[in-house]
């Protein structure tokens, strides 16, 4: 069954109310749809949104981070490959679309993609057809495409990063997803929202006063929903009783110290950058995510984690 629009859509922001009025319009049109917004807002979660109220729920969704899988491994992730096409590849496998065939496949961090990368994709999506690599035989593919970017869609069309062409064809419907701290009274229907889903998933209640809703909906969340649903997933399994203002901001501090940064404290600076880049961490996809987002390479992110890593355990045996 399809999920109520009134109750996929939290809060009541203006934001929120546009979207509902989007989605109806959207959820019935078989057309691409390109979603933006900042790392953790929630564009997966309304990727998965469109698709559950669209005539394609009862088919498959599939999900690829294209920030995730080496360029040079991408293309046969999405359209497959004959045994023997490369190296390594030991049998024939179908990618993607065919995964996704009458479904609808999302790809995330779709800017990551090469370029030459988008213009294949371009070529299937404008066919409807695709030839794994390494054959010769077409196979006809009827998917619906989500594109996702945490990037400025006009900085990435401006630095040559996104073809204006793949672009022209995914912006159909185009959906910018604010931060949780330019709409804060979407903060509460947000906890609300999410703490009943991971009760249901853990089996556990969570007892939040109102008081403590309202301390909870004055902080910024940078991490924006990500956060708040890892946030919630701590004190789910952290059996700290009813949730007060005091004992949610202890609650806060004390994770603050142990490598979770998410309101103001002053902290010793190797502290606070060592929480940063954990939090940057646990917000993101992937290390290479984080990485970016940071802008520093994968070997620089490993020696800030190892050396953190081997503090906390010197520290333990003191």
């Amino acid at each position: 069954m399809a999920p109520h629009l009134q109750s996929a859509v939290i809060g009541e922001s203006a934001f929120a109310q546009e979207l509902r009025k989007r989605l109806q319009r959207i959820a019935s049109v078989d057309v691409p749809v390109l979603l933006s917004g900042p790392t953790g807002v929630g564009k997966s979660y309304l990727a998965r949104v469109i698709h559950s109220l669209s005539p394609r729920r009862q088919f498959p969704m599939i999900t690829v981070n294209c920030a995730a899988i080496p360029p040079t491994l991408l293309e046969s992730e999405l359209f497959g490959h004959e045994k023997g096409a490369y190296t390594g590849a030991y049998r024939k496998v179908a990618g993607k679309f065919q995964a996704a065939h009458q479904g609808t496949l999302f790809l995330d961090e779709v800017v990551e993609m090469s370029t030459d990368m988008q213009a294949k994709l371009l070529t299937v999506l404008e066919e409807k057809k695709l030839t794994p690599l390494g054959s010769t035989e077409v196979i006809q593919v009827d998917v619906r495409l989500i594109a996702a970017t945490n990037k400025s869609i006009h900085h990435a069309l401006a630095q040559g990063e996104l073809r204006a062409d793949l672009y022209y064809r995914l912006n159909t419907f185009h959906i910018h997803i604010t931060p949780l701290s330019e709409r804060p009274e979407d903060i509460i229907p947000t906890i609300i929202y999410f703490k009943a889903q991971l009760e249901q998933q853990y089996q556990r209640r969570l007892e939040i006063t109102p008081a403590a809703l309202e301390f909870l909906a004055s902080l910024p969340w940078p991490g924006n929903l990500r956060e708040i649903i890892h946030f919630l997933e701590r004190l789910l399994i952290s059996d700290v009783g009813k949730i007060t203002p005091r004992v949610a901001e202890k609650f806060i501090e004390n994770h603050i110290e142990n490598g979770v940064l998410t309101v103001n404290k002053i902290v010793p600076l190797k502290q606070a950058v060592a929480a940063y880049i954990k939090e940057v961490v646990a917000m993101s996809n992937t290390k290479a995510e984080a990485a970016r987002l940071l802008e520093i390479d994968i070997k620089t992110l490993n020696k800030y984690l190892n050396h953190e890593t081997a503090g906390t355990k010197k520290s333990g045996t003191q």
